[in-house]
């Protein structure tokens, strides 16, 4: 279970997030809609513990990232919309420091992703070299790699081709079953055939909310 409660985040005096509280309980493609603005992509760094919360707790099956900072972070993982990477790494190295990082065997590197992807030619290219497309299927294969029971995709497949995209569709169908899955992605024909549940961030008065429709 995931909880967000009574969430705010405040940047000087820019308040991007008030009061939101939802609770994510089943595994599943949660896809999360709303106005460019609105704070999706804050939410995301406040639930991978990148950043912290002005206000209220975020906490996962009950540990939160101020307090259990290794634990809950063993357990999220995540796809920036395009932080994260320096520009004179190349995928490969990337992929193993990803290994390093998170204490997993090297055996774990993800040579059939890679393959599945087609990036396998680029592994040695620097990342500032990379197309668009290259760039987000390393920083998807990155976070897919390791264990997670939350994934978080920030617009992970911007810049796909076709069969890319059908890929990215049969890993969220695999992955859906064991896992919350939330993302961002404002192309929704990219997200058809996905068995998902399309939640809104909406305002209303002083508070933020997030409200579910079934697709």
């Amino acid at each position: 279970m995931l909880l967000l409660q009574n969430v705010s985040k405040s940047y000087q005096d820019k308040k991007v997030l008030e009061s939101l509280n939802f609770i994510f309980e089943t595994h599943g493609v949660y896809a999360i809609a709303g106005p460019n603005g609105i704070g999706k992509s804050t939410l995301f760094r406040l639930i991978a513990g990148a950043e912290s919360p002005s206000t209220g707790r975020v906490e996962l099956q009950g540990l939160n990232p101020e307090d259990h900072r290794i634990a809950y972070r063993q357990k999220v993982s995540w796809a920036p919309e395009m932080d994260g990477m320096f520009p004179f790494v190349t995928p490969e190295e990337y992929f193993r420091l990803i290994l390093q990082i998170r204490g997993r065997p090297t055996a774990e590197f993800p040579h059939a992703l890679i393959q599945s992807f087609a990036l396998t030619p680029f592994l040695r290219t620097r990342f500032d070299e990379l197309s668009l497309g290259n760039k987000k299927k390393t920083l998807l294969i990155a976070a897919v790699m390791v264990p997670f029971e939350v994934l978080l995709l920030d617009e992970a497949c911007t810049g796909f081709d076709r069969q890319s995209q059908q890929t990215f569709k049969g890993l969220m169908r695999d992955l859906a079953p064991r896992a919350i899955i939330l993302l961002v992605n404002h192309d929704a024909d990219q997200l058809e055939n996905i068995p998902l549940t399309l939640l809104q961030m909406v305002h209303k008065q002083r508070t933020l909310l997030i409200k579910g429709e079934g697709l």
